[in-house]
């Protein structure tokens, strides 16, 4: 239904743009539909770094692992992590061991090393903000909402332990021995 949805979007977007009947545009509507519903998640950005060279970086965020046990029964877990299935910078393409990282503050993907004119260099990618946002936004949401939970729960954990030992509560043998295990 929601491919249907959206090759109706897409077949009215280019009456708009190019003009003629909605039924006109639709079967390549539908087309381009079917394809954007298979890549389920996976974006690609293309932007102009600082040199002038067209930078393409295709990416997914993987929020649930999936996997069938012996018995074929599906099995689902949360998961949060983002996948870069590649980088392409000019010529130059990557697909493994691709990482976020950060630069005086900036995020980057670091591509690895490669030899480039006779010299091994190491490959990072300046990322626009609004790449950076659009990959690694939702990431990172969950990643702070997750220490947040973690910090409020080892806090919790810190005050309950300093309730018990007020109350006579012995680190030492985790029981209330009032210091009869010394």
């Amino acid at each position: 239904m929601n491919v249907m949805v959206r090759a109706w979007e897409i077949a009215r977007a280019a009456v708009v743009k190019f003009g003629g009947k909605v039924k006109e545009y639709f079967p390549q509507a539908l087309i381009m539909a079917w394809k954007e519903a298979k890549q389920n998640g996976v974006q690609t950005h293309q932007w102009t770094n600082a040199r002038g060279m067209k930078v393409t970086l295709v990416a997914e965020h993987i929020t649930k692992k999936e996997w069938k046990d012996d018995w074929g029964v599906v099995h689902f877990k949360a998961d949060n992590w983002v996948y870069v299935r590649s980088i392409k910078i000019g010529n130059m393409e990557f697909n493994s061991h691709i990482s976020r990282s950060r630069v005086d503050g900036k995020p980057v993907v670091d591509a690895g090393e490669r030899v480039v004119n006779g010299a091994r260099k190491k490959i990072l990618v300046m990322l626009p903000d609004d790449v950076h946002t659009a990959v690694w936004g939702e990431y990172d949401r969950i990643e702070a909402a997750k220490n947040a939970r973690r910090a409020a729960r080892e806090e919790a954990e810190r005050k309950d332990l300093a309730v018990k030992i007020s109350n006579g509560y012995c680190t030492r043998c985790h029981s209330y021995c009032y210091g009869d295990c010394r």
